[in-house]
């Protein structure tokens, strides 16, 4: 077949021609995202509850909230926590559950049980989490004039709208709006010498805001509408309603209230470098191409600022550098690789032809691999591109091989046309098991639970699709490309260079010397290679690599029951103080706006991002920020940390590493919370950390004297009624205008609490004023500032962050039995034992993958014992990455696991290319003995020359400073460790394994 095609120079390359064609059209329409299109198995219900307790939402919201949801298909785990007005609902579902029915489903669920929930409770917010939904970027909005209620209406009318107009913005999400309302604050002494009674206030308010609705009337032949003009739409009409004195006189609401347009109750605020503003995230479609909509997004900015020019826009925190990054990887390994092919297939051959076959092999496989991606509608993101990097090493060494392999026919004696054919039909089986190989380590991977394996889907079609364009390029149009150069020349190929020679002279010393005992090198070798293996064990295991960024995130918990107010300006006072290192800063402050947050904050937390003016201030600023708030706030609790990449803010997850709950024999209540700091106080030590439902806070407690309001006659609902006018910000009606709603609400004046016991009074009759202390006392006391629950109760825990099995061991069995005394409930959870199952399920899997390796190698070699040989070099080519990885300071993480599949590729197809030369030299009728040194001479070259390729290739990356160096450096280093132990196993060790697996072979 191969003859037959090679006879049709025309014809191949206008097929070759129109695929790529095809492909480039095929990468226009690509869509282009930070991550595969995968629906993470997870919902968050979140809600917002004003001036309710932590006990008040967890009793009222949450457990009924739970309870509704333990019937949904696939559930997996509940977490409920239960905040100062706020709480959180998450879901946790099967891997594979089909999310949007789930989704559905849970709003059905939520939309049953609200007539359960308290009344004055806002909707629930159901919120779906899918790898799309990750904000791309951020933009900050600020005013210049500090009239930041005028630029919310802006941003949420006008540059929200301009926003989400563009194509490919999916949702633009916001934080730090502020809002209008109208506030009534009542002449107090006024209203008692005219005993006017709040009630009457609010009662005439609510009337003269009443709408009949639709009413017609026939009158004849004609039907009328009929509007009664009694609904209020403004403040002056407010001012205007008419109240009815205790003396039958009618006053205006103006004479005995003030009225104020001012905002909202403020549960949210937003700096961005110290300035009161508002930030947007925004969202991209499924679909999108972020190379494009990015540009409009920055497009857009530059607009906005030139029609708004009392408003400051800046842009931060983009997720696309990742994406830049993994293509600019891309078009390194592309350039370096091609380019080093050339200098030692020029050093080692010596042909000047050779940069345009290079330079139209590489591009064309990977140009047309875009076109598998268009079928499997697989999209362009950090995980396939990874993937194809991987595939474009093995691009390269096919090409090699079979470069040289036809060079060799031809030195041999066989015409052109001739050597290209045998040349390429003797590699086409190897090559072709090594892609099988490869691929058998990729396709058991996506059968993993969770996230990770519906992310090696992509990476598996992707180096699917690069092997399988590889092959096809290097096997047709690389043997056509060669006869094409060729053919008007009469040269023959030139002999081996002095280097080479010199090279193999040496080559050859080694493998005499190791021949003199066999089995004896051999065990040598095998056992380097499984004692190699044990480095793992001492790297330290992460997402991402370490990346050199300038910017951190410090999660702080003030854990004091401060206002919005004093949490504000606690973070100016922070940021202020290391301003001049600060290049940028951003502040979210108490309860976030935003829709898509799988966390709640509470009035006392806050996140603040600091991007620092130089990487060299932030080590050492990070541990002063340390300081400053350990000796300035003694009882926060904080956190620094990277500032969160695209993994981070898909992959994060809030459940501890080793979590012990502790609940109490009644399920539906919690330990009390004395008994908990009586526990705390003796069981602490420096490894145990408290969880959030052990956290406690002041508050105050208030007892309404029942023998007071008997002695004077007063009824119990009154007091309780003063007291919520008196402590929230009632709503007494709101008003519609122009699309507007604004709220009416009483604003009391804020004064010490006490002063406002006695400063208010309850009225028994018209002549008869008592102040409110008289009825109620008050007391401080410590509860439970969270309330933290599962699927199955209340539960508080203490978290073990130690990594040492024996600490957590210990730790764990001391809580466990002091909990056991007190007649608590004890149960475990936690990362440590979801790493248990995924370390077992991994197991599995690698073992199936390597059975499955050894099966397709047993086809290829046609031979049950041939591909133990294989299988045994994989130990020594893991040894060599690990050492790399160890020798160069890098960590076990996404990238240098990558560049460890890689190596295994690499290492697989040169012993498999060795295997193949012996197997047919001694089916010409070689002997045993010669047919194993004559193949180690005959692969000597491409084993080399491949090798030398990858490594120079990617020397440059480790000098690379920038982000791209510190994702590729893991990955350069496990390949290039891997290639130092590989080449020297391929050389010497597949020979001395050989010998002893496969001498009984006929």
């Amino acid at each position: 077949m191969l003859a037959s095609l090679l006879c049709r120079p025309v014809g191949v390359l206008m097929s070759f021609l129109v695929l790529v064609v095809f492909s480039i059209l095929s990468f226009v329409y690509l869509p282009v995202s930070l991550l595969p299109e995968t629906d993470v198995p997870q919902i968050v219900t979140k809600i917002t509850y004003p001036n309710a307790s932590p006990a008040e939402i967890e009793q009222n919201v949450l457990r009924p909230i739970r309870e509704k949801m333990l019937s949904i298909f696939q559930i997996k785990d509940i977490r409920s926590e239960a905040n100062a007005e706020s709480g959180l609902v998450e879901l946790f579902f099967e891997q594979g559950t089909q999310m949007q029915y789930a989704y559905l489903e849970v709003n059905e669920k939520v939309d049953q049980i609200t007539q359960n929930l308290p009344r004055d409770l806002p909707r629930p917010q159901v919120v779906r989490i899918n790898t799309s939904d990750v904000p791309i970027i951020r933009l900050q909005v600020v005013p210049r004039q500090g009239d930041l209620l005028q630029t919310s209406e802006l941003v949420e009318k006008v540059i929200r709208k301009r926003i989400e107009a563009l194509e490919g913005i999916s949702l633009v999400d916001i934080n730090g709006l502020q809002r209008k309302m109208i506030g009534i604050r009542l002449k107090k002494d006024l209203l008692n010498a005219l005993q006017i009674s709040e009630k009457q206030v609010f009662q005439a308010i609510q009337e003269a805001n009443q709408d009949l609705g639709a009413i017609s009337v026939q009158d004849g032949q004609y039907r009328y509408f009929i509007k009664i003009n009694t609904q209020t739409t403004s403040a002056e009409d407010l001012q205007k309603i008419a109240v009815l004195t205790a003396k039958g006189n009618v006053i205006p609401l103006k004479q005995i209230a003030e009225f104020e347009e001012t905002t909202q109750q403020v549960q949210s605020i937003h700096l961005s470098n110290l300035q009161n503003g508002i930030v947007l995230t925004l969202h991209k479609q499924e679909n999108a191409q972020m190379n494009k909509l990015i540009p409009q997004i920055y497009e857009i900015t530059e607009i906005l600022k030139q029609e708004y020019p009392f408003l400051d826009f800046q842009l931060s925190q983009n997720q696309y550098t990742l994406l830049e990054v993994g293509i600019s990887n891309l078009q390194n390994d592309l350039l370096w690789g091609g380019l080093f092919a050339f200098v030692i297939l020029f050093i080692f051959i010596g042909n000047y032809q050779i940069p345009f076959i290079i330079g139209v092999i590489l591009p064309t496989s990977l140009v047309m691999s875009f076109l598998v991606f268009w079928i499997l509608d697989t999209s362009i993101n950090i995980v396939s591109l990874s993937g194809l990097a991987l595939g474009l090493g093995m691009t390269i060494d096919n090409a090699i091989i079979i470069f040289d392999n036809i060079s060799k026919k031809r030195i041999e004696g066989l015409p052109l046309f001739e050597a290209c054919v045998k040349g390429t039909y003797e590699m086409f089986a190897p090559l072709f098991s090594s892609g099988l190989t490869t691929l058998a380590v990729f396709v058991p991977l996506v059968f993993m639970s969770g996230l990770a394996g519906a992310f090696t889907r992509d990476q598996a079609i992707s180096v699917g699709a690069i092997l399988t364009t590889s092959l096809l390029v290097s096997c047709i149009l690389l043997p056509l490309l060669y006869i094409i150069l060729f053919r008007n020349s009469q040269k023959l190929p030139k002999e081996d260079t002095r280097l080479y020679l010199f090279l193999l002279k040496v080559y050859k010393k080694i493998y005499a010397f190791l021949l003199r005992k066999p089995q004896l090198n051999f065990g040598i070798f095998l056992i380097l290679g499984f004692l190699g293996l044990g480095i793992a064990f001492f790297l330290p295991i992460e997402g991402l690599p370490p990346i050199k960024r300038n910017d951190i995130l410090v999660k702080i918990n003030w854990n004091e029951p401060i206002s919005i107010q004093e949490n504000e300006n606690r973070v100016r006072i922070l940021i202020d103080k290391f301003q001049k290192f600060i290049d940028f800063s951003e502040a979210d402050i108490g309860i976030a706006q935003f829709l898509f947050s799988k966390e709640t904050q509470g009035l006392q937390q806050t996140e603040i991002y600091i991007n620092f003016k130089e990487f060299s201030y932030k080590n050492y600023l990070s541990k002063q920020i340390q300081k400053f708030l350990t000796i300035n706030y003694p009882q926060a609790r904080f956190e620094l940390k990277e500032a969160p990449n695209v993994f981070d803010l898909v992959f994060s997850s809030n459940k501890p590493y080793y979590e012990i709950k502790l609940r109490n024999s009644q399920k539906n209540f919690p330990i009390p919370f004395q008994e908990m700091q009586t526990f705390i106080e003796k069981n602490k030590t420096n490894e145990l950390d408290l969880g959030k439902g052990v956290q406690g806070e002041t508050q105050i407690k208030l007892h309404i004297l029942e023998e007071a309001l008997l002695s004077h006659q007063i009824g119990k609902e009154q007091v309780v009624e003063t007291l919520k006018n008196l402590f929230t910000e009632r709503e007494i009606m709101s008003i519609r205008s122009f699309g507007n709603i604004i709220p009416v609400r009483l604003n009391e004046k804020k004064e010490n609490f006490e002063d406002r016991l006695k400063k208010n009074f309850i009225r028994k009759d018209s002549s008869n004023l008592y102040p409110l202390s008289y009825f109620v006392k008050f007391e401080y006391e410590n509860n439970y500032k969270t309330l933290t629950a599962d699927k199955t109760s209340i539960f508080h825990s203490f978290e073990i962050n130690s990594r040492d099995e024996g600490q957590i061991n210990e730790n764990a069995k001391k809580i466990h039995l002091e909990a056991k005394k007190q007649n608590w409930q004890v149960d475990v959870s936690g990362q440590y034992f979801e790493n248990r199952e995924n370390i077992q399920e991994l197991s599995i899997i690698l073992l199936i993958a390597a059975l499955l390796l050894y099966l397709i190698l047993t086809v290829e070699f046609e031979s049950l014992t041939q591909p133990l040989v294989v299988l045994c070099t994989l130990p020594l080519g893991f040894t060599g990455s690990l050492l790399g990885i160890w020798l160069g300071g890098a960590t076990l993480n996404i990238m240098s696991v990558i560049g460890l599949v890689v190596m295994l590729g690499i290492i697989d197809n040169e012993a498999i290319l060795k295997i193949d030369t012996i197997n047919r030299l001694r089916k010409e009728g070689m002997g045993f003995e010669e047919a194993i040194s004559k193949a180690g001479e005959i692969c000597f070259k491409p084993v080399l020359m491949t090798s030398l390729t990858n490594i120079l290739a990617l020397i440059p990356f480790l000098f690379d400073t920038g982000i791209g160096g510190d994702l590729q450096r893991p990955f350069v280093l496990a390949i290039i460790g891997g290639l130092t132990f590989g080449t020297f196993t391929a050389l010497f060790f597949v020979s001395l394994a050989y010998k002893i697996f496969a001498k009984k072979d006929t």
